[in-house]
């Protein structure tokens, strides 16, 4: 064991959660890495072909073991993801870690789009908005916690953990001056109707493959699961697909021109259509379960308005790990902006639907 480094205590903690024996550290464990992001994270390969993910509790606001609570909740009272989340082996109290199976040779969402392989889109978005849709719908809401409406502070903490730097940027500050308004307007319109996935980013939306070598799709990242707004995972979308959009214009000035808006590397019409696929099976869902709360076209308005918080969270996130530049932290809070001022106006002229869908 000595051979593996820093592993010692990996090892030592997977044989006591008696997913290894002694030999098998020997003789079947293959390779180990770190593949530590905003958590702690480990990949252990066995037999060379099944792999396993440890998430262990590094950052604030996360849980290995909340999410381990998450992933046991899916299994008991939502049986019908069990196609689309990954395999939990539960959590290691000696390890502080979520034990999942890993998701091999993954394409996250925002990958597809910029690839622009449109089939592949559509079908994935499509897929997506229906898991969403029958989360939203089923009925297990006294199974999970009651989650608050989104929280910029929390949002703060969670991606400042990625700079170098305990001090907020400049421009960090700028973005995170304009958002108390933007908290107590999600306040007033938080309606908690149902279980949430509560952290629906396109890099949580994965294509994979799973251990017999066939494609998967995976939604993945379940700390944030629980009872809340379904208007926060569909508006939460819409605002990644927006951001992708926006993040892929060459700005050179603001407002941003026509010129600059037809070199934009996912074109708006091409983010339309996965929006569109992803509403469309969405709302089929919905009508089709328990739902919906209240009327489609009232719950995508309230979606529009928090696809505008989803983009002043990119935009926070972007300056919380100095990655945008001024003009593309401008652009998304401009974006935001003008959204929250005509939300209807937003709905169909900017992301293509109809609020009659």
């Amino acid at each position: 064991m000595e051979a593996l480094g820093g592993f010692d205590s990996t090892l030592r903690g997977l044989v006591a959660a008696g997913l290894l024996s002694e030999p098998d550290i020997v003789e079947r464990v293959t390779e180990l890495n770190d593949a530590s992001r905003r958590n702690r994270n480990t990949i252990v390969t066995v037999d060379s072909v099944n792999r396993l993910l440890l998430k262990r509790s590094s950052v604030p606001l996360y849980s290995a073991k909340r999410e381990a609570e998450s992933y046991a909740r899916l299994t008991l009272h939502h049986s019908h993801l069990g196609a689309v989340v990954p395999r939990s082996f539960g959590y290691s109290q000696e390890l502080d870690s979520l034990i999942l199976e890993y998701v091999v040779s993954s394409e996250s969402m925002r990958s597809l789009l910029l690839r622009r392989i449109e089939s592949g889109v559509i079908r994935r978005s499509h897929a997506l908005g229906r898991i969403l849709g029958g989360l939203h719908a089923s009925d297990a809401s006294s199974k999970w916690p009651i989650l608050d409406p989104p929280s910029t502070d929390g949002a703060r903490v969670d991606y400042g953990g990625n700079r170098s730097s305990a001090q907020p940027s400049l421009l960090e500050e700028a973005v995170l001056s304009s958002l108390p308004q933007l908290e107590r307007r999600l306040s007033e319109i938080w309606q908690p109707a149902s279980v949430i996935h509560g952290d629906i980013r396109l890099d949580n939306w994965l294509v994979g493959v799973s251990p017999i070598n066939r494609s998967r799709t995976w939604l993945v990242d379940w700390e944030s699961a629980g009872v809340g707004d379904p208007a926060w995972d569909v508006g939460s979308f819409l605002g990644e697909v927006l951001a992708v959009w926006i993040q892929s214009i060459p700005i050179w000035r603001t407002p941003v021109s026509s010129d600059e808006l037809q070199l934009a590397g996912l074109p708006l019409n091409r983010a339309q259509t996965a929006i569109r696929a992803f509403w469309t099976a969405y709302a089929g869902e919905v009508s089709a379960g328990a739902g919906p709360w209240e009327p489609l076209p009232q719950l995508l308005i309230r979606s529009t308005i928090f696809a505008a918080a989803r983009l002043m969270y990119c935009a926070l996130e972007s300056a919380a790990v100095v990655r945008g530049t001024r003009l593309e932290l401008e652009a998304l809070v401009g974006v935001a902006r003008n959204i929250l001022e005509r939300p209807l106006e937003a709905t169909t002229s900017l992301l293509g639907l109809q609020l009659s869908s």
